[in-house]
């Protein structure tokens, strides 16, 4: 199949994937980037130091390119990427996402046990 199928077909399964954690995803567009809320810059930028150190990389979108409390991380995928890294890095994002607390004092907290 061509680049351009494989990509729109790698976005929709990621996307799918992402939903199935129940994931607060970004618009439904068939892009191969799919926006992920982390909501504070705070857990965004935790969320974006634990996804790197666990192989996951993002870029996060903050204030001004972000409304404040509407922060996220921006996922990009490409061609090359198999199924098995999709399912793979899915599960770390849900991982760290679910581990992390929506409250910046208990994420202080989070920090300061470390």
């Amino acid at each position: 199949s061509s680049r351009p199928k494989k990509l729109l077909d790698i976005a929709h399964y990621m996307r799918s994937k992402l939903k199935q954690f129940n994931l607060p995803i970004g618009s439904d567009s068939i892009v191969p980037i799919i926006p992920i809320y982390t909501y504070s810059r705070l857990r965004t930028l935790i969320a974006v130091k634990m996804l790197f150190e666990r192989g996951v990389y993002v870029n996060p979108v903050l204030p001004p390119a972000a409304p404040e409390g509407e922060c996220l991380i921006r996922t990009s995928y490409m061609a090359t990427h198999t199924y098995e890294l999709l399912d793979e890095a899915s599960t770390i994002i849900d991982d760290v996402l679910s581990t992390l607390p929506m409250d910046d004092e208990k994420l202080m907290e989070l920090l300061n046990d470390e």
